[in-house]
Formats: C-alpha cells, structure tokens, sequence
C-alpha cells in the first residue's frame, strides 16, 4: 500500500524589509510498505520570476543565437548562387567588404557556441545541417563548378606542395579514431543514462556526418591543388574558399568549447577503458590541427586567387617555388595527381590491420566478416597495385638497367 502526502512550505527571506527572494519547498512524504521516504524540490523565485521562467529565457536565448547563426550561413550560400547567376554580385562577393561580413558572422556564431554548449539538442541539430549543407554540398558544388584542370602551370597547389599530402596524413588517423570512439559508443549504448538516451540517434547522426565531411573536404583540397580557378568564376572561387575557411574555423572553436562534453555524452570509456584518454588526447589534437589548419589554407587561396585577379603576383614569386620545389615542378599535374592517389591508397591499406586490432576489442562486439573482408579486399589492392607498377615500369633486360629493374621488382612486390 503506497499513499503520498504532499506539504508545501513556503518561505520569505527576513534580512532584509526590501528582500525579494523568495523559495518553496515542496516535501512529498511516501508511505510504501510502512516505511517513510522522503521526496522533495526546490523552487526558487527572484522577484515576480521562477526558476522554469529563466530556464525559458535561457532556452529562447539558444534558440534565437542557433537561429542567427544557421540563418548567417543561408546568407553566405545565398550570396555565393546569386553571383553565380548574376555578375553584378561577384563585385560585392570578391570585394574587401565580405571580410566585415565574415568579422560579424564570426562574432555571431562564436556567442552561439558558447550560448549553446549547454544545450547538446541544438547543438547537435546545428552542427549536422551546416556541416552537411556547407561541409558537404556547397565543397562538392563549389568545387565542380568553379575550378578547373589546366593544361600548363601554376596551380593551386603549387603555392605550397606538400600540404595536400600533411592534410591526407592528419584526416586518416583522425577519422580512424572518431570511427573507433563511434564503435565504441554503439557497443556501450546500454550503458547509456536513460536522460541521454534521446541523444543518441543525433549523437551516431553527427559522428557520420562528420566523418564523412572530413573525407570529402580532404578529397576535395586533394583535387583542388592540381585546379585553377576558372576565368568566369574568379571572384566565384575565392568567396567560395572565404566561405570553408570560415566554416573550419568555427568548427575549431566549437571543438575548443565542446570536446569535453562530447566525450562526456560518449559512452566509449567502458568498452576502451584506460585507453579512452589516450584516443581522447590524440583525437583533440588531430581535431584542433585539422580544423585550423584547413582554415587557415582556405582563407590563403582565397588571398592568392584575389591577389592573381588584382596583378600583384610577380614574376620573381613563381622562380622562387619553382628553385624551392625543383623536384615537384618537374612532374605534370597529372602526375602529381597519381603520387597523391598512391599515397590515399597506401593509407587506405592500414583499414584492415585496424580491423584486425579491433577485433580484439571483446566488448565491441566487432563481425568477423567484417575483418575477413577488409584483408581480402586489402590483398586485392596489394595485388592490383603491384601488377599494376610491375606492368608500368620498363622491365625489359638491359644489363644498364640490372640493377634498377631488381629494385623496381622488389618495390611492386613488396
């Protein structure tokens, strides 16, 4: 038998006569099982306001900056399709004055992540459309539209030839740890407290979304440095890299406010025990160098393509990278483009040991089809590339080339 009795206290501050804060305790005294329980809250009121009034307040304020701020980058795209279709826009997209823009948006999304960080509904809401909508569609859009192959040089990427190959370096293992922290969160999802539970399709939502971004915007740059800009879309093209510099910068300053209580509604700790902190520790980093870094090369394109269009490049500049890369202005685009694919698939090459390493993490509870079908696709890159290179290479007996045909033997094989 299990009665309830409710008793409401109320009580007025006396320190003062001009005290305005006020509080009610409301005790629900349960009888169960001829025992007593105690079950009570607290309500507490500043002036004519309750504690759900300024919980409403602090809601609509969320609302309102997420508002501002999905609504920013609607502008944003909004103002790159109209000067697309309209050349009178691309004077207004390429002048200086889109940097007063860019400062305000800055200013508005920043507040909102800080606004925000408490509330991980919108947050996860606001994050998975723009970095679907501007990490994904505009990148490939922006891309396919406004750039160009050329037939000589300069491109993109000459500027600096090695940042292609340290951004493909930084995505790999970044995406390979957030994909092991998802694993880890989907096997421990009963362990999940029962308030976050409603969390959790936003939370697997926002780990692909975000995985899959990465991938693309590296694919992207990747492609992009062996790009020029076309003639018709200058002005296109460098408020297109205005717009993804901005974008990774303010997902570096939401992974600076949130990282921690993005692990804290992960659940992956109880599968990778100890080892969670050492995952932590190398995806904060990774995250914080990924984000900046691609800010920062994005927004340098953009100045160097506003520098071509006003005539300020000088000739002594492009002498200058071409004695400091000798090496790589020897190869065509395309054969750049080959390097970097081999250097992809090399690294693609590594998803089958970290198959094989998570298989033997017991409670994420890993198929082994999955593992049995990552090293037989893994063999049958191998294999693939090394007929490939052995079928490339002149192979031909030549008692000059003994010896460097031995080594090419021994590279494709291996």
């Amino acid at each position: 038998m299990t009665s309830v009795t409710t008793v409401k206290i109320r009580m007025k501050a006396v320190e003062s006569p001009d005290s305005i804060l006020q509080s009610e305790q409301s005790v629900d005294m349960i009888t169960c099982n001829n025992s007593w329980q105690l079950k009570s809250s607290f309500v507490y009121k500043v002036g004519n306001y309750t504690s759900h009034d300024l919980n409403a307040t602090v809601f609509a304020s969320q609302v309102i900056t997420a508002s501002f701020s999905a609504l920013f980058y609607l502008v944003a795209l909004v103002l790159s399709a109209l000067s697309v279709c309209f050349k009178s826009f691309v004077k207004l997209t390429s002048s200086h004055s889109t940097f007063i823009l860019f400062l305000i948006g800055a200013i508005m999304l920043t507040v909102n992540v800080f606004n925000t960080s408490g509330n991980e509904t919108i947050m996860l809401y606001l994050r998975i459309i723009s970095a679907f909508v501007v990490g994904i569609a505009f990148v490939l859009l922006g891309a396919i539209r406004f750039f160009t192959k050329p037939t000589r040089p300069p491109t993109l990427g000459e500027h600096e030839p090695s940042m292609g190959l340290v951004v493909t370096m930084i995505t790999i293992p970044l995406n390979t740890i957030e994909l092991m922290i998802m694993l880890g969160a989907q096997a421990s999802k009963n362990e999940t407290p029962h308030t976050l539970k409603h969390l959790r399709p936003l939370l697997l939502t926002d780990d692909v979304i975000f995985i899959v971004q990465k991938f693309i915007q590296a694919g992207v740059y990747f492609w992009l440095r062996n790009t020029r800009p076309c003639e018709a879309y200058r002005g296109n093209a460098q408020f297109y890299f205005k717009i993804l510099a901005f974008f990774n910068f303010i997902q570096w300053v939401d992974t600076q406010v949130n990282v921690e209580s993005d692990f804290h509604l992960n659940e992956a700790r109880a599968v990778y025990g100890g080892w969670f902190d050492v995952l932590k520790a190398v995806y904060t980093a990774l995250m914080i160098d990924f984000r900046l870094l691609c800010s920062l090369l994005f927004f340098e394109h953009s100045i160097q393509i506003q520098s071509e269009t006003d005539g300020n490049t000088e000739a002594a500049e492009f002498e200058k990278n071409e004695r400091n890369s000798a090496i790589s202005m020897r190869m065509t685009s395309s054969d750049r483009q080959r390097r970097n694919a081999g250097f992809l698939i090399g690294f693609s090459c590594f998803l089958a040991p970290f198959f094989s390493a998570v298989q033997y993490v017991p409670k994420l509870h890993f198929p082994v089809y999955i593992r049995s079908t990552a090293n037989f696709l893994n063999s049958i890159c191998i294999i693939a590339c090394g007929t490939v290179l052995l079928f490339k290479n002149s192979l031909g007996f030549d008692k000059r080339d003994k010896e460097s045909m031995s080594v090419k033997v021994m590279v494709s094989a291996l």
